[in-house]
């Protein structure tokens, strides 16, 4: 009877620290879907946007008064976490986009880097990300501009959002412009 009682316990034990162990450690999760709903911002919302670059996942989440950008990794094929949530609300100052960018430092010295756009025109077809080191302008929006630029990436946009994620090293991370280029030029 005894030793009934401590296989029962000891199987409540381990489905306690199973369901619950992961998130604890390290904010992982079971599933993806806890991963983007259990984080911050963990209010009402839905996933708007979305693109896979390997094991990560970036994610728009629509939710009021703002959009989020969520990068969700999976590790070793059953854990989910979000490795980075930022908020989309620097808004251009022609109103033709809402951006937002943000970079982690990696154990290498290289950064991982996520670039997104909400697209307010509807003309705008593709977001290029450029470093300036001489031009403060938020964002621009011509083609003479983004020929002249150093680029760092062309994003498609696809359902109005424009997401990228890549590493870049130290030197090459800061000072990004945005500029929406649009299908008329």
């Amino acid at each position: 009877m005894k030793m009934k009682k401590r296989y029962g316990w000891g199987l409540i034990v381990i489905l306690i620290v199973g369901y619950f162990g992961p998130s604890a450690f390290g904010g992982y999760y079971w599933t993806e879907h806890a991963a983007i709903w259990d984080t911050f911002p963990n209010q009402s919302g839905e996933v708007v946007a979305e693109k896979e670059f390997g094991t990560k996942k970036l994610i728009i989440w629509d939710s009021e008064p703002r959009d989020y950008v969520k990068l969700i990794e999976k590790h070793a094929g059953l854990l989910y976490r979000a490795a980075d949530i930022t908020p989309m609300d620097v808004q251009a100052a022609n109103g033709d986009l809402r951006v937002t960018w943000s970079a982690t430092e990696m154990e290498s010295g290289m950064y991982e880097v996520i670039f997104a756009a909400e697209v307010l025109d509807e003309e705008i077809e593709k977001v290029i990300v450029s470093k300036e080191e001489e031009s403060r302008e938020s964002i621009v929006s011509s083609n003479e501009r983004a020929a002249s630029a150093e680029n760092v990436v062309e994003i498609e946009v696809e359902k109005g959002y424009a997401i990228h994620y890549t590493t870049l090293p130290a030197a090459e991370t800061g000072d990004f412009v945005f500029q929406g280029i649009d299908a008329g030029r």
